[in-house]
């Protein structure tokens, strides 16, 4: 067995945005969804982003958005393209911060200790060296 990090959101209480699923609010804590089905469609999973990486339009942005990671056996992971869906999954963090975005960033920073946060979390990648400067744009 190989264990993944995913990174996800919920609400202020906890639960999903799409179909209210309660999530653990205890590191350690295991979670299963009501129902599994392992084809490549979305719904019947535990859903999340693979290493941080996915969709930045699939996770929830409020102010009140509470950020986690969780860890999954990588054997039962389906892969939906720009999110992942599992059978089972274990609380491994919860974000700490005033704000979602501390939240989110603590939540990085864990990610980068386990050496799980991928290098285009949510679609941004930036490489330089020195004296290098940024300019961006959609995409």
């Amino acid at each position: 067995m190989s264990i993944v990090f995913c990174l996800r959101t919920c609400d202020k209480n906890f639960k999903a945005a799409y179909n209210d699923f309660q999530w653990p609010t205890e590191i350690g804590a295991k979670a299963y969804p009501e129902h599994w089905n392992p084809e490549k469609e979305c719904g019947n999973g535990l859903h999340g982003f693979l290493n941080g990486e996915g969709d930045k339009y699939l996770a929830d942005w409020s102010d009140s958005a509470q950020w986690l990671v969780f860890s999954a056996d990588s054997e039962t992971l389906v892969n939906l393209g720009e999110k992942i869906k599992v059978p089972e999954a274990t609380i491994a963090h919860i974000g700490r911060g005033e704000t979602a975005f501390d939240r989110l960033q603590d939540c990085h920073a864990f990610l980068r200790a386990n050496n799980s946060l991928g290098l285009r979390a949510f679609k941004q990648v930036a490489t330089g060296g020195n004296d290098c400067t940024f300019t961006g744009g959609y995409g």
